[in-house]
């Protein structure tokens, strides 16, 4: 085997332990120590392919948030939902399918949205634009031929769908931590929160 597939392999093999274990624990309850035990991995190969935790940490977050905005960018695709409103909670119903598929990406993207570690959140924000760049053409395929309210432009729909796509993971940790026992887990607010946030609180 040639080097090169040698040093591919490896890394490889790193970072698939820092999945499984990024993917079943937050990431304050991980250690090089214990990923290098668990999967045989020698430290002194684990810190030739990645300098420490935090970089291995975000190579799986950057992994896990390249595949979402694929899944995004498919959708523009796929969504055959008739008008935005469906075709919205299409979206964020495909990215829970996606979640319920793939456990592990899951973990990870809620350690880096839900729980980010404070000194990694400039490195998580900067990973994070494709994903960003992909929502925003989803959300444009889908406003082409939306009836909007009275007032409205598309530009400002567009910012405020993207100001709820971002805000929306902090808005839900908000609402689990401060919801009574059993009424606080996220599966049971992603729903109810996304449908508050499009069509109101109110009865008119």
């Amino acid at each position: 085997m040639k080097q090169q597939d040698r040093a591919a392999r490896s890394r490889s093999e790193i970072l698939q332990a820092a999945f499984q274990e990024f993917g079943s624990r937050e990431y304050a309850a991980v250690t090089v120590d214990q990923i290098c035990s668990q999967y045989h991995i020698s430290k002194g190969m684990l810190y030739h392919y990645y300098t420490g935790k935090d970089p291995l940490f975000l190579a799986c977050v950057e992994q896990v948030f390249q595949s979402l905005a694929q899944l995004s960018l498919q959708l523009i695709d796929h969504c055959s939902c008739p008008g935005a409103r469906l075709s919205i909670q299409y979206y964020f119903s495909a990215r829970e399918a996606y979640f319920s598929k793939n456990p592990l990406e899951k973990g990870i993207f809620e350690s880096a949205l839900l729980h980010t570690p404070a000194h990694l959140a400039q490195d998580i924000q900067r990973l994070r634009a494709p994903l960003l760049q992909a929502n925003r053409r989803f959300f444009e395929a889908n406003l082409k031929e939306a009836p909007l309210r009275p007032g409205l432009d598309r530009e400002q729909v567009l910012v405020y769908l993207e100001a709820v796509e971002e805000s929306f993971w902090p808005m839900l940790r908000r609402c689990c931590t401060e919801a009574p026992p059993g009424e606080s887990q996220p599966d049971l607010w992603r729903n109810r929160l996304l449908d508050l946030i499009l069509f109101g609180v109110f009865s008119l």
